[in-house]
């Protein structure tokens, strides 16, 4: 689906990513911790998760949103207008109105939509420049918070990597 067709995106151009799950509010904590939050599909979401989604934004996330602004809540009931509407347009926030599920096989769009998550998360950051070919590469945080973890594999001799800090994080509804 949706969130399978980004999260390839993010791990193939090896951008460093979190899952954060709407429907969980413990998830919901402090979004602002991102530099961009990335919705594959974010249909139904619930109320806290529509605010949350809200105060990052307000406190400086960037936004990346696909095909749906919150059309229902948690429980499917449809509301009058899509909760996120009011988001589009406005500065840090990218709506493609496209389905990413739909496009999962189409290349050209799948490198668009690296092209857009890396420029919503700016220059600084993890980035591997392959000569315009995917990387196959993973970066985690440690889970004690004082490193970093990098797996490279499959990748050119002139693969170039810039490091500092960059997190991206994808909201799955």
């Amino acid at each position: 689906g949706a969130q399978q067709t980004v999260e390839s995106v993010l791990a193939a151009n090896a951008f460093s990513y979190d899952v954060v799950y709407a429907e969980r509010e413990d998830n919901l904590k402090d979004l602002s911790r991102f530099k961009t939050l990335v919705i594959p599909f974010g249909y139904a979401l619930s109320d806290a998760a529509v605010a949350a989604i809200k105060a990052a934004h307000a406190a400086g996330t960037k936004l990346v949103i696909f095909e749906k602004l919150g059309e229902a809540d948690e429980f499917g009931t449809p509301r009058k207008e899509p909760a996120l509407k009011e988001l589009v347009g406005q500065k840090g926030v990218t709506f493609l109105d496209e389905s990413a599920t739909d496009n999962s096989a189409n290349l050209r769009r799948l490198w668009d939509y690296r092209e857009t998550v890396r420029k919503s998360l700016g220059e600084t950051g993890y980035f591997f420049d392959a000569n315009g070919r995917p990387v196959s590469a993973l970066v985690r945080e440690l889970k004690d918070g004082k490193g970093w973890m990098l797996y490279l594999c499959n990748t050119a001799n002139r693969t170039k990597m810039w490091a500092a800090t960059r997190t991206a994080s994808v909201v799955v509804g």
